[in-house]
């Protein structure tokens, strides 16, 4: 999680586990927030509620009010996402010789989608203005960067899985099952571009 109160760009990070969150927090975006929350084990991947809760202090302040904050996330195929946990996590003792297709049904770890993180249970909503597709990470996040105050953008590709499971090793009814279970995060993918768009719009007229 990166949080930037001071100046006019004042911006949100909300990071997601195997959603490139170690590449922003490590990147030079993180260099000009405030509040940087790196370790995974302490805030690196607070949800927007949780930021909005233990941030209060800052946000009820006149000039700092929540929707004043460009607030921006990654989502990943749902997919490919489900298979990087596992291939990042198959190698664990306690997870050891399990398959992909007991991992999906068992592990707490896919039990909700990337948009939960997002979702304000206040309003029942994405609270986010932006989002970047991982798999175009660069092309996405540079038309941000002036929003976010900065005239380049250096990101490192840091902690990736060793791919031990690909796509095409699925068959079609597991992957239906995925769909099934991720619709939200495949909505918000097919209307990604309105979406983005309406965020932007509030930013840059600003």
């Amino acid at each position: 999680m990166l949080l930037k109160y001071s100046g006019e760009n004042k911006f949100i990070f909300i990071g997601h586990k195997k959603c490139a969150s170690t590449s922003i927090v490590n990147s030079n975006i993180a260099e000009i927030a405030d509040i940087k929350l790196r370790d995974p084990l302490i805030g690196r991947h607070m949800t927007i509620e949780e930021v909005y809760e233990t941030f209060n202090f800052i946000f009820e302040k006149q000039n700092f009010e929540f929707n004043k904050f460009f607030k921006f996330a990654i989502i990943r195929d749902p997919i490919d996402w489900a298979l990087s946990k596992y291939n990042f996590r198959s190698g664990r003792p306690s997870w050891k010789g399990m398959t992909f297709t007991e991992f999906f049904r068992s592990s707490p770890h896919l039990a909700k989608p990337q948009s939960d993180v997002l979702i304000s249970t206040k309003y029942k909503e994405v609270r986010v203005d932006y989002l970047a597709r991982y798999h175009q990470l660069t092309e996405d996040l540079s038309r941000i960067k002036n929003i976010l105050g900065l005239e380049t953008l250096s990101i490192p590709k840091l902690n990736a899985s060793v791919k031990k499971v690909y796509p095409h090793d699925l068959e079609e009814s597991l992957k239906e099952e995925i769909k099934e279970r991720f619709y939200c995060d495949y909505e918000l993918l097919e209307n990604l571009e309105s979406f983005n768009a309406r965020g932007l719009q509030l930013f840059q007229d600003n």
